[in-house]
């Protein structure tokens, strides 16, 4: 029998998605796909607990109308893990009750962040040329590619500025997320230049931590290392191609736009004073 996020994925091939039916899905699949080194549902919240995860893995998102947040913040400090919340105002149930009332407690609010989605049949290169290597682990090059994009990555990947985010890029989810998973390559001539992280859930794969190297830039790379990778995901069963970004990152938008991904949903975070 399929799983409850699978049947949710499938329902919206059927009939378009309310917001609340966006946040659902798409909460399911980012947690699948960047998952905590532990959960547990307390106080009307599901806690991820995570010491190398940034705070996409660690903080709490309100799931249930009856909710506490001194309950959550007791617990989330019981972890030694600074109290952080996941709002997602415009999509979610009570989300922006509770933002206000985190504001009112001197929560400082981050940037927000687009979730952008689009058909992964539409996106996918009809071929993957041989500049794209997909690997089954991190690479040194990999890792090295990441250090050397580490100010640039925050676009891409949930490291915004907070007391749990990582000086560079975690790749412990990355490693705990089950398959299929994969890490790109992308070559410029015979240099490895690029990177990404793309993993699936049911039937949407999410594509993390695009990262491009200064001298390879402007060059259609991060093009095509998107297209690469969903490519790739429709080889896996994915229908769907999904991201995340900060707003204010146009040009960022800009490229998955090209490709046909539009927002769907847009979420930020409330960390503690």
């Amino acid at each position: 029998m399929p799983s409850q996020t699978g049947l949710l994925a499938q329902s919206h091939h059927l009939r378009p998605r309310s917001r609340a039916m966006t946040s659902l899905i798409a909460q399911s699949w980012l947690q699948t796909t960047w998952p905590a080194d532990q959960v547990r549902h307390e106080a009307g919240f599901l806690l991820r607990r995570s010491s190398s995860g940034g705070l996409a893995a660690a903080s709490a998102l309100l799931q249930d109308a009856d909710w506490s947040v001194e309950r959550a913040e007791n617990a989330m400090r019981a972890w030694d893990q600074h109290p952080i919340f996941e709002i997602w105002p415009e999509n979610a149930p009570h989300h922006a009750a509770l933002d206000v009332d985190l504001e009112r407690r001197g929560y400082r609010r981050s940037a927000s962040w687009h979730l952008l989605e689009g058909d992964a049949a539409d996106i996918a290169l009809e071929q993957c040329e041989e500049h794209t290597i997909f690997c089954e682990a991190i690479l040194a090059c990999i890792e090295e590619i990441w250090a050397a994009s580490a100010p640039d990555l925050s676009p891409y990947a949930p490291l915004i500025e907070g007391p749990n985010s990582p000086a560079r890029l975690p790749t412990a989810p990355m490693e705990r997320a089950v398959p299929p998973k994969t890490w790109i390559l992308g070559r410029q001539g015979d240099t490895p230049s690029g990177c990404a992280f793309v993993a699936v859930a049911d039937t949407t794969a999410v594509l993390r931590a695009l990262a491009v190297l200064e001298l390879a830039r402007r060059q259609g790379l991060g093009h095509r290392m998107v297209r690469a990778g969903a490519a790739w995901a429709v080889a896996q069963g994915a229908r769907r191609f999904a991201t995340i970004l900060q707003e204010e990152n146009r040009p960022a938008r800009a490229l998955f736009s090209a490709l046909g991904m539009t927002a769907t949903g847009r979420f930020h975070y409330r960390i503690a004073p």
